[in-house]
């Protein structure tokens, strides 16, 4: 069955090594979350992704961008706040076998 594109436009993908070091600093896993945690930055007119929806970046404005072709799926629906600029929302990267 092909996949079912729900979005396609612009948007950013921010890695959290803000995360890696929450945990050198305390010691343990940072509320229990792996290693491997990103963020999707879309505008708020975007659908809100569901959980495990596949998230794909098939091109980026920085000609030296590692996210090209790699590939993420929605941890959780976005995050909420009281004042939204963008909308937020947790990935973790999908790691070929």
């Amino acid at each position: 069955m092909p996949a079912e594109v729900v979005y396609e436009g612009q948007g950013a993908v921010l890695s959290g090594h803000g995360q890696v070091t929450a945990q050198h600093v305390l010691g343990r896993e940072w509320l229990d979350d792996t290693v491997s945690w990103y963020r999707l930055l879309t505008p708020i007119s975007a659908p809100v992704p569901v959980r495990y929806d596949r998230v794909e970046v098939v091109a980026a404005a920085g000609e030296h961008a590692a996210t090209v072709n790699r590939v993420w799926q929605v941890l959780d629906p976005s995050e909420a706040s009281t004042v939204e600029i963008v909308r937020v929302t947790r990935l973790d990267e999908v790691t070929p076998p």
